[in-house]
């Protein structure tokens, strides 16, 4: 080993010890992660009204989510995994909804849902499948003789409802709430209700909140739990009811009632008994409309201590400011009998499992807004994480503008077998363990971006079979699908829908249908499908993300939950990593954008370019921009003078990160190319680049753009820069050293 080569080697050590030292100064909101009960799994952009109640269970056969706007009497079924609308319609009949329950009066019969309303009637909504399509029906309500007011109705027995009633007086009540199976009219039997006493405290004045459920605690008997709580005291009222015997008995009362005074930072607004981690033991969560929850332990006994309650936990980033309307608890069947039949849980892969789902009112104050959010077990997040964790990737190639085709032995496709070894040569030559395949099937057309045979859908599938079992480091290769957005197919519509392939088992054409490649959730669906066949697929990437989000794009509402969707249900360790430039909540004084996106995606690819400072140091006149460089603003890449900038990182991943979920983390990108506007970073950017992104807090991994190369070996010149920077003439040997050094 050279003198020069071990000197080299410590004046790296010493630059990354700089680098260290200099980004450890930086405050990041989730350095230190805080704790959390339920990582946030989905976050949806579906409507869900101004002010909603819901219930969940199965209609049409399949798991779904009903909310029923209060003001308007408008329902919307909703399915999953992100959950997303496939029915709705209005009905007077649902104005003034003040809880709701998904039932089944008879094993035989499909679901219904009793809807009670704030006038004391309860009405009922029917749901049936026509031609594949689940629609909704709504009766009329019946009214109550008394002047009962129903707070909060659950499943009891499965086939049941039991409602929990308030008097004028403040007394409550139990009511066994059915379905006339010959009527299909909501009847109370009132012979049947029980009088629970007046349980209220002297002086205080009960807010319309309650919840009911049922349990089995470490295998013992099941018991069913009232809990309501007082708006000022915070004060929980529980009694526990034995539900042994096969038919419905509110005369089962056990004589257990634990009283519990603790303080919330806000008005409550919605109750939740559930059991999330599925372990047999269920806690009270008790959310509150600044999106804080707070968590009651319950003992095997079914009471409740001081020393049980926990929190408030903030379930969202510090700067969103999550204004929840209500929230449900969901315990899935398994009688979904479709193929597709998804739920808002990943098909019950766990067991007893149920989730929370907090709902939002949909506002127009955002440009792009996520309304329901899916809260559950910590396997979930475990599961998709590993799509990405630790990541060492390198993207896709491109035929203009940037230096790839060169750098890579002017690879053209359609990618023969010869060629596919030759990549596979380059990602161990450079110690990458993932690679990012863009799919683009065009006509080429030198001089235009995004036209590349090397993008076929059939080299991608060609690409899926070749790399089944082929390991970097001992590692099987990952590999990601990156979708153009449409504003990089230039409004074209250049890049066609998949052409189907005799090796593969499904009809693309098929589920397509006719739609255009932009048809996002049709791509869900079909890679959905490959990740069954080939496990090492584990991503989904759309270029350029946050530019095509929002009102009249194709990314909105709706339309990310139908993708995401039906890629999970088929493949729930598929993640949805996007790219990001900027802050989610706006730059350089830019009004807020779309910061929920940050909820929606498993983790975003930010690619740094300066963004935050802008030109910066580049602004100088001898700087070299890119051919398409403009106004030579909102980015520095030129040459040398974008050296400096590497020291902005920190700041620029400190304000994505502080937008994300908590315990997530940000994949960074960076330019070893050059770029049509920005210029062509230098050997040092690269180098000095990468090792600041390594010691960056809450980064889960890097993204190399584009394709390099380290084949030919890097023993002609030591580290770090494996050469003299900024020499055009060794450029390329260089960078594919450096990222192999740093990976």
């Amino acid at each position: 080993m050279s003198i020069d080569y071990i000197m080299a080697r410590i004046i790296r050590t010493a630059i990354a010890f700089l680098v260290v030292q200099f980004f450890s100064t930086i405050t990041l909101v989730n350095a230190i992660e805080q704790q959390t009960p339920f990582p946030l799994l989905e976050a949806s952009g579906a409507q869900t009204g101004s002010d909603v109640v819901a219930s969940v269970g199965v209609l049409c056969n399949e798991p779904a989510l009903l909310l029923i706007d209060k003001n308007n009497g408008y329902v919307r079924m909703l399915r999953g995994p992100s959950p997303y609308v496939v029915a709705e319609g209005q009905y007077s009949s649902l104005v003034g909804a003040k809880a709701s329950l998904i039932v089944s009066y008879d094993e035989t019969q499909p679901s219904s849902t009793l809807v009670t309303l704030e006038s004391g009637g309860v009405a009922l909504v029917k749901t049936n499948t026509v031609n594949g399509k689940c629609n909704i029906t709504a009766i009329p309500a019946s009214v109550y003789t008394k002047p009962y007011k129903i707070l909060s109705m659950t499943l009891f027995k499965q086939y049941y409802g039991l409602g929990i009633l308030q008097q004028d007086d403040g007394s409550f009540f139990l009511a066994d709430i059915s379905i006339d199976s010959l009527s299909d009219v909501v009847v109370t039997k009132a012979a049947e209700n029980t009088s629970l006493g007046p349980l209220l405290p002297t002086g205080f004045a009960w807010v319309s909140l309650a919840t009911y459920g049922e349990y089995r605690m470490d295998d013992n008997n099941q018991y069913a739990v009232g809990v309501a709580y007082n708006k000022q005291a915070g004060m929980v009222l529980l009694r526990s009811y034995s539900v042994n015997s096969s038919a419905v008995s509110v005369s089962n009362i056990l004589n257990t009632i634990t009283t519990m005074q603790f303080t919330m930072t806000t008005a409550p607004i919605s109750m939740v008994f559930s059991d999330v981690y599925g372990d047999g033991a269920p806690s009270v969560m008790m959310f509150e409309d600044d999106g804080n929850m707070t968590l009651a332990w319950m003992n095997s006994d079914g009471s409740l201590l001081t020393s049980n309650i926990f929190g408030p936990f903030k379930m969202e980033a510090a700067n969103h400011p999550v204004k929840w309307g209500t929230a449900v608890a969901g315990k899935f069947f398994t009688n979904a009998s479709s193929e597709d039949a998804g739920a808002l849980i990943l098909n019950n892969t766990l067991p007893q499992e149920e989730q929370l789902i907090a709902i939002r009112a949909s506002t127009n104050s955002s440009f792009f807004q996520t309304n329901v959010l899916v809260y559950g077990r910590h396997a979930h997040w475990t599961l998709r994480r590993k799509s990405f964790q630790g990541l060492q990737a390198q993207q896709e190639f491109k035929v203009s503008f940037n230096d790839s085709a060169g750098n890579v032995g002017n690879l053209s496709g359609p990618l023969t077998d010869a060629e596919i070894d030759q990549i596979k040569n380059m990602l161990t030559s450079t110690n990458t363990n993932t690679y990012a395949f863009s799919i683009c099937d065009c006509d080429l057309e030198p001089g235009v971006w995004g036209r590349s045979k090397l993008w076929a859908y059939s080299g991608f599938i060609k690409f899926l079979m070749a790399t089944q079992g082929f390991q970097v480091n001992g590692q099987q290769l990952r590999v990601w699908a990156g979708l153009l957005p449409p504003s990089e197919d230039h409004g074209t519509g250049a890049c066609r829908p998949p052409p189907d392939l005799p090796n593969t088992p499904m009809n693309e054409t098929a589920i397509f249908d006719g739609l255009p490649y932009s048809a996002y959730a049709k791509w869900g669906e079909l890679l959905g499908r490959l990740a069954t066949l080939y496990p090492h697929l584990v991503s989904v990437d759309v270029d350029d993300f946050n530019t095509n989000v929002g009102p009249g794009q194709v990314f909105y509402g709706d339309a990310v939950a139908q993708m995401t969707s039906a890629m999970r249900k088929r493949a729930p360790w598929l993640t949805f990593n996007s790219v990001v430039y900027a802050p989610f909540d706006g730059v350089d004084g830019e009004s807020s954008r779309s910061p929920d996106l940050a909820l929606i995606l498993d983790a975003p690819v930010f690619f740094f370019r300066n963004a935050g400072q802008g030109a910066g140091p580049c602004a100088r006149p001898e700087c070299p921009w890119g051919p398409f460089s403009g106004k030579r603003e909102g980015q520095c890449l030129a040459g040398v003078c974008s050296e400096p900038t590497v020291f902005n990182l920190g700041n620029e991943v400190e304000a994505i990160v502080q937008c994300l979920p908590y315990g997530r983390r940000t994949i960074v990108g960076y330019y070893a190319t050059g770029h049509s506007s920005g210029g062509q970073p230098t050997a040092r950017y690269v180098s000095r680049l990468l090792q600041a992104i390594s010691t960056t807090p809450m980064v889960d991994g890097i993204m190399t753009y584009t394709l390099k190369s380290a084949v030919d070996g890097c023993s002609m010149a030591p580290p770090p820069l494996f050469g003299r920077n900024n020499d055009n003439s060794t450029l390329q040997r260089q960078l594919g050293c450096i990222v192999a050094e740093n990976y």
